[in-house]
This record gives C-alpha cells, sequence and structure tokens, in this order.
C-alpha cells in the first residue's frame, strides 16, 4: 500500500488517513513505504478524499448529468424566485456531487433515505422528476411530496421511500433511525441514508440518533453535508473541532 507523507492531526497528534491501494491523493506525495491497514476511523482526520480511478466512463458521464441538472433546477429556482412565483426556495448550488456520490450506491425504490432541505439531487437520484420539484416549488395540488401544503424543501414521496421531513432542523435525523430500526426488525437488507447540514449537526436530534443507531446496530448511513455555514453561522463559530465526524 502507498504511504503518504506522514502528517499529524492538530486535533489528536495521531497519523493521517492513508488511501487505499489502488488510488491516488490529489496532492504530491514523495515517500512510499509499507503501511498498516486503513483504517476507517482515521478518515475524519483528512478532509481531502482520494480520488477512486476504478470509476468508469459511463458512470462519470451519469453523474455529471445529475450534477448539471440539479444545477440548472436550481437555477430555475431562483429565476422563479425572482419573478414572484416561488416565493420561498432553498438553494442545492454546490451540493450536488457530494449528493450523487453518496447516494449512487443506493437502489432506488427500494434503499431509503431521510433528506434534508438541500438534497435536490440526491432525490432525483431516488426517483423525483424535475416536474416534482417545480410542482412543489409552485405549490400545486399535483406535487407529489404535500399536494402543494408544504413549504419546498420538504421532500416526500411514499412511491420513492423518501421519508417526509419536518420544518424544525434536525427532525430527519430521528425520522430516518425510526425507518431503519423498523428495517432492522424486518430482518431486511435495506438502508437509511439520513443526510443532514453542519447547521444540525448541533441539534439534540441529531446525536440521539446516534446514540440510537449505534447502540441498535441499525442499518443506516449517515451523512454531512459541510457547506461552511449554517444560514449564516460559520462553522469555526459552531464546532470546537476540526472536521464534523469527530462528533459522531
Amino acid at each position: 500500500m502507498a504511504r503518504t507523507e506522514e502528517r499529524q492531526s492538530s486535533s489528536t497528534g495521531a497519523p493521517a488517513t492513508q488511501p487505499r491501494e489502488g488510488a491516488t491523493k490529489p496532492r504530491e506525495q514523495a515517500a512510499k513505504k509499507d503501511e498498516p491497514e486503513f483504517k476507517p476511523e482515521w478518515r475524519f482526520q483528512d478532509p481531502v478524499a482520494w480520488r477512486d480511478t476504478d470509476i468508469d466512463e459511463q458512470t462519470l458521464k451519469e453523474w455529471f448529468y445529475f450534477i448539471l441538472l440539479g444545477r440548472q433546477i436550481d437555477y430555475r429556482f431562483q429565476v422563479l424566485n425572482r419573478q414572484g412565483r416561488a416565493p420561498f426556495i432553498i438553494s442545492c448550488a454546490g451540493h450536488e456531487a457530494a449528493q450523487i456520490g453518496v447516494s449512487w450506491p443506493l437502489k432506488p425504490k427500494y434503499d431509503w433515505v431521510s433528506p434534508y432541505y438541500r438534497d435536490v439531487v440526491l432525490c432525483m437520484r431516488m426517483g423525483t422528476t424535475p416536474l416534482d420539484l417545480m410542482l412543489s416549488v409552485l405549490a400545486k395540488p399535483a406535487d407529489p411530496a404535500s399536494g402543494g401544503k408544504q413549504t419546498p424543501g420538504h421532500f416526500s414521496d411514499t412511491r420513492l421511500n423518501i421519508i417526509s421531513g419536518g420544518s424544525p432542523v434536525a427532525t430527519q435525523m430521528v425520522h430516518g433511525a425510526g425507518v431503519a430500526y423498523a428495517l432492522k426488525m424486518d430482518s431486511t437488507d435495506k438502508v437509511v441514508m439520513t443526510n443532514y447540514g453542519e447547521g444540525a449537526g448541533s441539534e439534540g436530534d441529531t446525536h440521539e440518533a446516534f446514540n440510537f443507531a449505534a447502540i441498535y446496530k441499525l442499518p443506516e448511513i449517515f451523512v454531512c453535508e459541510n457547506n461552511g455555514f449554517a444560514i449564516s453561522t460559520p462553522f469555526n463559530k459552531e464546532y470546537a473541532v476540526e472536521h464534523v465526524a469527530q462528533r459522531a
């Protein structure tokens, strides 16, 4: 296994994450020596992810399709908002690649997702159409999420296993844990992916969901989409650690 130049984490003093075999880091590395097997718990110490060179061209094109579609839909939301036709919107700009990357292994209409309000691309990966999103933003009766009654960004679709979210920040965390518990009781191999922003990481619901999932070994994946700001609060004013994963 290739070894990168050893770095020390400012928060723990432990060696930084080593890349897995067959992968390259997006920075120049010098020494190459044998290294102990990669430990997942070290991952948070290196905020720069490795590059997976085994992704085929067709998959990359499909990812780019979702990324570009998500950005164009977001742009249209903003236009409608400026026109006064969509009074309230929530942007997903900058989150598109993260959402398609983490959700790609999921099986649409089989696995479950408990999204947060920026998860436009995540929901499209699970089967939500651009038309569905527009119906929600324009509060039309045909909106599959709520019949036009909910605020945009409250994704929901029983046909696609998209769990309905609430307006209070981080409520989707415990909703996802509850569904994951039910799936475990059913002895199924389905999983739940629960996404949240780093602002939700400061809510009690988040830590309760983490603890509940850990105690019962639930089939749940937690994904934090950290864009650096909890609405208007910068990351360093909300976290006393360097990386979000250190809270887990």
